[in-house]
């Protein structure tokens, strides 16, 4: 079946392992879309990137926090991270909303503090993840 949408039209049509797939098609470029068990694949190895960031953060806000108790510095700067957030908005080109952008890293904000007030303790093998219907992490 083929349905036209502005410039381009939806193909809707099973792939030969009998997983339902979608072929679209625009400005005579057809493209096999994912379906959700490549889309799956996809988020997996995106968070396996993130992991790999945010463990790259989190040794360099243990850099920080040793830097600021060797000068008493405060661990808290509301004036950093407000140009944090301020950062990562313009940073955003959707379709995650700003104001959800800025909830995800006020959480990672609040983690990185706890990281430069007790530096890393227990390494990947030993750590169990809590979820968020812990009482401690649900704030």
């Amino acid at each position: 079946m083929n349905v036209a949408a502005g410039k381009g039209s939806f193909d809707c049509g099973f792939a030969p392992d009998s997983r339902s797939k979608i072929l679209a098609q625009d400005d005579n470029i057809t493209t096999e879309l994912m379906d959700i068990a490549d889309w799956r694949k996809k988020i997996d190895e995106l968070d396996r990137r993130l992991v790999e960031l945010l463990s790259e953060r989190a040794r360099a806000a243990v850099e920080i926090g040793r830097l600021k108790r060797n000068t008493s510095l405060p661990i808290y700067e509301p004036e950093r991270e407000r140009v944090v957030f301020e950062n990562v908005q313009k940073l955003n080109q959707g379709p995650l909303p700003g104001k959800d952008l800025v909830r995800i890293f006020e959480r990672i904000m609040d983690v990185m503090r706890n990281v430069q007030k007790e530096g890393l303790g227990v390494t990947q093998e030993g750590a169990k993840a809590e979820t968020e219907l812990d009482a401690d992490v649900n704030d």
